[in-house]
């Protein structure tokens, strides 16, 4: 009987850290050489108790919360189910493939460096064996390459989807230029198609902050894209939608 597909945990030694350092430093603040009214000793076993919550919450973010995150950013975007769409950064394919799920004549491409430091087990073969084990194979295609130089000529896709990856180049330039490319190749469209998709999508100031007067931060909440901007918040992270020439978006969660 065919296996469910596996995602691994995203940056395994962060979380591996988190795991051993939590639990070391509470059972360090036990140790008799501590008198136990120090500071220091409630100091470790708070910074432990902190660690090793992190850790399982990263894990289960990972293996569950980010999935269903994952599943409202694609129902945000209506497909029509024949687009050409890419995953930037796809990892072992939790986005590619449930947005290959929303693709019956369509086709979805995934493009990854294959880094086991960003996530645990990434390789082609894990994301190709997932694909396969979810019944998707005829609708995707696994590519390797940098998205800082795609391999991929300009209006290729309908829409560009990324997840939990720009983040992880290493300067602000590289950053900044991944985003700008990924624009780029969405305000470029390939052949135009009726404009059927939802309207132009832009991060707005929740209402009681336009009245107060106060700038609103990056995370804003996006009231028709149903996400948990708490959470983002929480973790630093934002999720852009756009529709900048009618039938081409690119998504952003980072």
């Amino acid at each position: 009987m065919p296996g469910k597909p596996q995602f691994g945990i995203d940056a395994p030694t962060l979380v591996l850290g988190f795991a051993i350092g939590g639990p070391l430093l509470i059972a360090l603040s036990f140790a008799g050489f501590l008198a136990p009214s120090q500071p220091l000793v409630w100091t470790m076993r708070y910074t432990g108790a902190i660690l090793a919550a992190e850790a399982a919450l990263m894990t289960l973010s990972s293996l569950y919360g980010k999935r269903a995150l994952l599943r409202r950013m694609i129902a945000s975007l209506a497909l029509r189910g024949d687009e050409h769409l890419l995953d930037v950064g796809c990892g072992r394919g939790m986005l590619l493939l449930e947005a290959a799920r929303h693709l019956p004549r369509g086709h979805a491409t995934g493009l990854d460096l294959w880094s086991t430091r960003d996530q645990s087990g990434n390789a082609a073969g894990a994301t190709t064996r997932n694909a396969e084990l979810a019944g998707l194979t005829e609708r995707v295609q696994i590519d390797t390459g940098d998205m800082r130089r795609m391999p991929y000529p300009d209006a290729s896709f309908d829409v560009i989807v990324s997840s939990l990856a720009i983040h992880n180049l290493p300067t602000q330039t590289d950053r900044e230029q991944a985003r700008a490319r990924d624009r780029a190749r969405a305000e470029t469209r390939w052949p135009r198609r009726p404009a059927r998709l939802p309207p132009h999508r832009r991060l707005r100031p929740h209402p009681a902050r336009q009245r107060s007067g106060r700038r609103s931060p990056r995370w804003a909440r996006i009231p028709d894209v149903p996400m948990d901007m708490g959470r983002a918040r929480a973790q630093g992270r934002r999720l852009s939608v756009s529709d900048p020439a009618d039938s081409t978006r690119t998504v952003r969660h980072d």
